[in-house]
């Protein structure tokens, strides 16, 4: 098995949209409800893991951010497990200590509840609370949905589908691209042909 990733637009109609949004409103107020958790213990000498932080979070969220009753809860848990990500990756030094979430152009929240449970059929990708959404091409990927990311940009919505491909399946794919699965090539960038492959290709 081997993970891949596809990045594709969708063509959400305005209610859908605007459902997409509060969504991703949804999941900045939990992240930034669980940093400020997270540092308000590290005030007191507390750690708070994640099962902590989504304790608090469940325990006033309908009475804090009544709105989010009617929208998938899976937004705001899977922006505090995305938290506690963030603060593993700067315990290890990989990254930065968190920081709030801004309101901006650019927002997204992670709309599956773990692996297949995410429905796709052809062009469209169903989304809980939401409903059936049309996607501008197919997913090229057969296997099991790991992830579904959707996220705003430029105006456009997009889905991230992370999906785990069995390798027979993947390879099937890959000899339509003419590239063998794990066996790299190099590429020249010319001025007569865009580009000169290793393996003969000439594009």
């Amino acid at each position: 098995m081997i993970l891949r990733s596809q990045k594709i637009e969708l063509n959400p109609n305005n209610k859908q949209a605007t459902a997409m949004s509060k969504h991703c409103g949804f999941a900045r107020v939990a992240y930034n409800f669980a940093l400020s958790s997270f540092n308000a213990g590290r005030e007191v000498g507390e750690w708070r893991s994640c099962y902590d932080l989504k304790k608090a979070f469940n325990a006033v969220k309908y009475d804090k951010f009544s709105w989010c009753k009617e929208l998938s809860q899976n937004a705001g848990k899977n922006a505090i497990h995305n938290f506690d990500d963030a603060v593993d990756k700067w315990q290890k030094g990989q990254n930065r200590y968190p920081v709030h979430k801004k309101r901006s152009d650019k927002i997204s929240y992670q709309a599956d509840n773990g692996p297949d449970t995410i429905d796709i059929d052809g062009k469209r990708i169903y989304l809980s609370k939401i409903g059936w959404i049309r996607m501008r091409e197919a997913l090229q990927w057969q296997g099991q949905i790991r992830r579904v990311v959707v996220s705003k940009r430029n105006g456009k919505w997009f889905a991230s589908i992370l999906v785990n491909v069995d390798i027979g399946v993947e390879s099937e794919h890959s000899s339509l691209f003419h590239i063998t699965p794990k066996q790299p090539i190099g590429v020249d960038v010319g001025i007569k042909t865009l580009a000169t492959c290793s393996d003969g290709v000439v594009v």
